[in-house]
């Protein structure tokens, strides 16, 4: 993480003399809102073809589309396009598709 962002969510932080602060500031907000009541669709490895803003989920092994090389992280629509979060030891997310959490450790997600 680099000083600019918060060390565990990577949220930003608001920088000194920065320009249109509240860009930043609402970035951090909908990190929040993924972040604090963490809830996904599902796993997969293809993009769905009409996400709705906001859907998330976890990108499984050998991902494709606007996915590939971002396996195991979070897929995420916000804003009309694809963000990607890396996970860290510990996360956990609540999957609507099969009704269970799932954890992230090691360099894997495992369901609860």
């Amino acid at each position: 993480m680099s000083t600019n962002n918060t060390p565990r969510l990577g949220l930003p932080y608001i920088i000194a003399s920065q320009a249109q602060k509240e860009v930043t500031h609402n970035d951090a907000l909908n990190l929040i809102d993924l972040l604090v009541q963490p809830v996904i669709k599902g796993r997969t490895n293809i993009p769905p073809a009409s996400p709705a803003e906001s859907d998330a989920y976890i990108v499984t092994t050998t991902a494709t589309g606007a996915w590939i090389g971002k396996e195991n992280q979070i897929a995420w629509f916000i804003g009309g396009a694809w963000r990607f979060i890396a996970p860290f030891e510990g996360m956990w997310f609540w999957s609507v598709a099969d009704a269970r959490d799932y954890v992230y450790h090691g360099n894997a997600w495992m369901a609860k």
